[in-house]
């Protein structure tokens, strides 16, 4: 195993939540910018942590295969492969903030045939609900990008055309079922109301064409049932923008507790990318989706999302965790 260890810095952040209570454990979690790479390619990997900003902390870091450089401080490493095999490989933080030490690690996959031909590497998995369709059954995970009801003013219209677009940069499921079981992935979903052309993949107006045929009615439907299924008074107003995601379909007969219901309705256009990116490559590293480990995706993701919107207040109300029958 290599380690490499470096010395104490400050490390600024932003919790997207209320404060922890001062008995709380320090929290972290590992983020790679890009979960699959090409031998000879390089990756960031950054530890990200729930501590006051300013606070100052100790990281080591280690790996299970490859070398690890210095990172743009204590925070960050450089992985590089040294293997060209196909395989997964753990780069581990180990970070000490005044008495306490939390561990977090990120997976990495090296390959040469998961691209999609123009250097854009696969990050998660996307998927079409068609009209009178259902989703496709034995994902890890299934989310949902939902508009209740057509944007009207033009924030709300920036802030759908760059979710789209964010969206159509995530690999399509026929591609990503090839080399992974839909147990694994993170399927991402999009409502349309009209059959989807033979050409679509081929268009250089993908985003355009799902907003122009996006199916509003049945994003309303998936947001109802999410109401119903919870057995709570939840309020989703019209011209907002929510990202559910779940263990089971929503439109399945199959409780699909527990959900995490992100609240993107007023996160400024320009920090969509920075948040589906975060998404993709925390939802994209490899784990079991069970009830315990879902409330570990939601802390990731708040911890993760907040620091890399440098604690705007858009984005601190924008979680809620819906736990149901744990």
């Amino acid at each position: 195993m290599i380690v490499l260890r470096l010395p104490a810095a400050g490390l600024i952040c932003a919790l997207i939540a209320a404060p922890f209570a001062e008995a709380a454990p320090l929290e972290a979690v590992c983020l790679a910018d890009h979960p699959v790479i090409a031998f000879g390619e390089r990756v960031a990997v950054r530890v990200l942590t729930d501590t006051p900003r300013g606070t100052p902390l100790q990281v080591e870091w280690s790996t299970n295969g490859g070398t690890l450089s210095n990172g743009s401080g204590s925070a960050a490493v450089t992985w590089r492969p040294t293997d060209p095999a196909t395989k997964t490989y753990s780069v581990r933080a180990r970070v000490a903030a005044s008495s306490e030490i939390a561990e977090c690690s990120a997976q990495i996959t090296v390959t040469d045939n998961l691209t999609r031909g123009n250097e854009e590497r696969i990050v998660a998995t996307r998927s079409l609900l068609l009209p009178g369709g259902k989703e496709s059954p034995g994902y890890g995970l299934y989310s949902y990008l939902l508009f209740n009801g057509r944007p009207q003013s033009k924030d709300e219209r920036d802030r759908m055309e760059t979710l789209l677009e964010s969206f159509v940069l995530i690999s399509p499921a026929e591609i990503l079922e090839k080399y992974h079981a839909r147990s694994e992935l993170n399927a991402t979903y999009v409502p349309i109301a009209s059959k989807l052309p033979d050409d679509f993949e081929q268009r250089e107006d993908k985003s355009a064409w799902l907003r122009n045929h996006y199916d509003f009615e049945r994003a309303v439907d998936l947001l109802l049932r999410l109401a119903s299924v919870d057995g709570a008074q939840l309020d989703f107003p019209g011209g907002g923008v929510w990202m559910v995601s779940c263990l089971h379909p929503l439109s399945g007969s199959e409780d699909p507790h527990p959900i995490l219901v992100q609240n993107l309705s007023a996160v400024p256009p320009r920090l969509i990318p920075v948040w589906m990116n975060a998404f993709k490559a925390l939802t994209t590293q490899p784990r079991f989706y069970d009830r315990r480990s879902f409330k570990k995706l939601s802390l990731d993701l708040r911890i993760a999302i907040g620091q890399l919107a440098d604690g705007l207040e858009p984005v601190a109300s924008a979680f809620k965790f819906l736990g149901g029958h744990l």
